[in-house]
């Protein structure tokens, strides 16, 4: 683990932030002026964690933590360490970051799967980068205020959708379910890594509560093409383009993972991903990804609108995004099919065919069941396979949050955001829940045409 404390001196604390999880980097020169590798860069590989912190007097203030990637364009010195893309250079430059001087550009720490951190600790190291011992952090776990990534710029932002838009999303948004029915409910956790594939939990209802409950993994038989070949054609909006090289893997994928969904019977899917690429004009991520809930980072999705390429690997969301094509289309998803869900979202259609598809973020739905207190009657529906690991894992979440429980790259983890996915099955399966999609009240950093949200989708939460 790591720790990168940035200083006054650049950007100020909100504009670090946001810079870091839209572009995709950490802004850090590997050589210091003569050329010479800066202290810790060269230890530094993916795979690791990093706290990102902001310096002031004599502490650093804890922003969020990320996990260290492999960038398109490595720097020869490091796998850790990228060019920092073309698109986003002026808005580095316009902070007073400065190229890397034996490499001549701008370079940084690639970064992605991004969660909120709060509170500080003291810090008195001269250098930005530095070695982090994880039980630094947790003196302060007790006295953290969680703190949503978006809310350093969402006070200030005029709302520029209507309350008229707002009561038309709700009307055509997923119908909550009042009437209990027994049944088998799929929660699915999206992984972008080929052997990862797609975590399944599959659960079981009777009478509101969990009878049986079991996981698979499938991993990705036909991968898609790298993210770094598909950012062009988002960055254009070109989804005709984008479908063209992702056909082939969407259509085989679709066609597999609907043949183990369809063996299942299953009455909901509930899929952890986006539904659709973000329509903001304004920068990236979906308009619902703009609602500020405890706890809870959300990933900015890529926007065809923005004009900027997007950093990070996401193509796990676009694995995502051919779940729900899969579960619409059920497995035969041809080219025409594949287009029309890329410029039209599936979102309206998510009780099309049969089943009730669901967006559901588990970070989301823990923070919204925490705030409702729900916590009991989670524990009462889960409670015949109470001593299963993956419960207790999601029992933790629900006493703690997910940021204080969850160890990235830890599979039981997988499972248990799998499971919380299948949580979503509660309002169809027992009385007293409700699922909503949220919308924002009013937004920050969003603007598009009127319809551009409900193209867009929305997570669904359980309360």
């Amino acid at each position: 683990m790591w720790l990168y404390a940035a200083a006054e001196s650049m950007a100020t604390e909100s504009e670090t932030l946001l810079l870091a999880c839209e572009s995709g980097f950490i802004w850090r020169s590997f050589h210091n002026v003569k050329g010479i590798p800066i202290a810790c860069v060269k230890d530094i590989q993916p795979g690791d964690d990093l706290v990102l912190g902001y310096r002031s007097g004599g502490a650093v203030k804890l922003l969020a933590r990320f996990r260290v990637g492999r960038p398109d364009k490595p720097i020869d010195a490091s796998p850790a360490f990228g060019e920092i893309p073309a698109v986003w250079v002026d808005e580095f430059r316009r902070h007073g970051y400065r190229p890397d001087p034996k490499v001549g550009v701008l370079v940084g720490i690639f970064v992605e799967e991004s969660e909120p951190l709060a509170g500080q600790m003291p810090y008195t190291n001269r250098n930005a980068l530095s070695k982090l011992e994880s039980t630094q952090l947790l003196p302060l776990k007790s006295a953290i205020v969680p703190t949503p990534i978006v809310a350093a710029t969402a006070l200030s932002m005029p709302s520029v959708l209507s309350s008229t838009s707002l009561r038309t999303v709700s009307a055509q948004a997923p119908q909550c379910s009042w009437t209990a029915n027994d049944g088998i409910h799929v929660g699915m956790d999206v992984g972008g890594r080929r052997q990862k594939g797609f975590d399944l939990c599959i659960t079981e209802w009777v009478g509101g509560v969990l009878k049986t409950v079991q996981w698979k993994r499938i991993p990705h038989s036909t991968p898609l093409p790298p993210t770094s070949t598909l950012r062009a054609f988002v960055r254009d909006g070109n989804l005709a383009g984008f479908a063209a090289v992702t056909q082939a893997s969407a259509s085989a994928t679709a066609a597999a993972l609907w043949r183990e969904i369809q063996q299942l019977d299953a009455a909901g899917v509930h899929i952890d991903s986006p539904s659709a690429f973000s329509r903001n004009l304004l920068g990236h991520g979906r308009l619902c990804e703009k609602e500020s809930l405890t706890g809870v980072s959300f990933q900015s999705t890529p926007s065809i609108a923005c004009g900027n390429e997007h950093g990070g690997d996401w193509g796990w969301l676009v694995y995502g995004m051919i779940a729900f094509a899969a579960c619409v289309h059920k497995g035969q998803l041809t080219n025409a099919d594949w287009i029309g869900d890329l410029k039209n979202g599936t979102f309206a259609r998510f009780n099309s065919s049969g089943i009730a598809v669901r967006e559901c973020f588990p970070t989301a739905t823990i923070s919204v069941l925490r705030a409702r207190r729900r916590e009991a009657d989670v524990e009462s529906s889960l409670a015949l396979h109470v001593q299963r690991a993956e419960i207790q894992a999601v029992l933790r979440y629900l006493k703690w949050g997910v940021r204080e429980v969850k160890l990235p790259g830890d599979a039981l983890y997988d499972r248990a955001d799998a499971l919380v996915a299948a949580l979503g099955a509660l309002p169809h399966v027992a009385r007293g829940f409700r699922e909503v999609p949220r919308w924002p009240s009013r937004c920050s950093r969003w603007s598009g045409a009127q319809g551009d949200e409900q193209s867009e989708g929305s997570f669904v939460c359980v309360e």
